[in-house]
């Protein structure tokens, strides 16, 4: 992860994969710089920053982000949920598309992993 962001989500396959293995799917956060919202995800064998284009919470609190760039949309929906081992997670799902091909992905995440 580059330095001048500030991360502040990671999200994976499992909270065990995040935190044992450090295999994280996506990373949201700031440019430390603008406090522009990011996304940051390896796709094809790439790191690709993405910006924030929306967000929003529905009156369930689910967060929807969609975030653009390098020819790619994210759609990022998740809800934050209690769990006895970590502070704060996130369940929730992913939706990537380009021109090509759209892929959906099951994630958790969680605050504060470094």
């Amino acid at each position: 992860m580059p330095s001048f962001i500030k991360a502040e989500k990671h999200f994976g396959n499992s909270l065990k994969v995040i935190h044992e293995r450090n295999e994280i799917l996506l990373v949201t956060g700031k440019i430390d710089t603008t406090s522009e919202s990011i996304a940051v995800a390896v796709l094809d064998g790439k790191r690709i920053m993405f910006k924030l284009v929306n967000s929003q919470q529905n009156n369930n609190k689910e967060t929807t982000e969609e975030y653009s760039g390098d020819g790619y949309d994210l759609k990022l929906t998740y809800k934050e949920k209690e769990d006895k081992n970590y502070s704060i997670v996130y369940e929730g799902r992913l939706i990537i598309k380009n021109n090509l091909q759209k892929s959906n992905y099951t994630l958790v995440g969680m605050e504060g992993y470094n």
